[in-house]
């Protein structure tokens, strides 16, 4: 019989470790629903998006990124949900020999149908479905207007929080209306992108939801403790 993570501890072991976590057990679920919110707007893909924000939490704790700090918790968290995001998209391109335009309408096939398709991804998303316009913009455009119109950052602010300057934040912004400006004659693309963030945005995050990554994200660590633990024996 193969035990878990849990019972191969000892008991004195589990709850040292327990009170060891208990300031990242509570920073994350005060922060996890709306960091998942801000994955699945730019994924469109519920698990996805919750992978994203487990590796987030990960990946900072391992760094020992100050995210006790009430203040820097919040930027730090969201600026890993959108680099694993990126990566996400980048390597499901990879995968599929997509570009990321397609890669991002094979994560809309993949949230409508339960799992991803078999077949190469169709014609850009429908404006009408939740989230169409924002499926027709390629994944750093993306990220601007998530940043801009969901999070409500200045164009300064987006930038800090990505990594680029003013002027490409700008561009950005100016480019994904250009994909969209087939909209325009009926709705500003302002008021398009916030009612698609909107939809996006609305998926239900409950206290057991929390619970159960909360979990996950206990097993991963622990699981990247004893790796390191037994490359350090001789």
């Amino acid at each position: 019989m193969t035990l878990s993570w849990r019972t191969r501890l000892h008991p004195a072991a589990v709850r040292a470790e327990r009170a060891e976590q208990q300031p990242m057990r509570e920073l994350f679920r005060r922060h996890y629903a709306d960091l998942l919110r801000l994955a699945h707007c730019l994924l469109g893909d519920r698990p996805l998006s919750e992978d994203a924000v487990v590796d987030a939490f990960a990946s900072l704790a391992r760094a020992g990124s100050p995210l006790e700090d009430p203040d820097v918790a919040p930027r730090h968290l969201a600026s890993a949900v959108i680099r694993g995001c990126r990566s996400r998209v980048h390597g499901l391109a990879r995968e599929h020999a997509l570009d990321p335009l397609q890669a991002i309408d094979l994560l809309r096939m993949s949230a409508a149908d339960g799992g991803l398709p078999d077949t190469d991804p169709g014609a850009a998303g429908d404006p009408s479905e939740p989230g169409g316009t924002l499926h027709r913009l390629r994944h750093r455009q993306r990220e601007v207007v998530v940043c801009r119109y969901h999070l409500h950052l200045s164009a300064a602010e987006t930038a800090d929080l990505l990594g680029v300057t003013r002027g490409a934040v700008t561009r950005r912004v100016a480019r994904a209306g250009q994909s969209v400006s087939a909209l325009e004659a009926t709705h500003s693309l302002e008021r398009r992108f916030r009612d698609d963030l909107r939809a996006l945005a609305g998926i239900c995050v409950t206290d057991a939801d929390v619970e159960r990554a909360l979990e996950r994200l206990a097993v991963l660590r622990r699981g990247v403790r004893l790796w390191s633990r037994s490359r350090s024996l001789p």
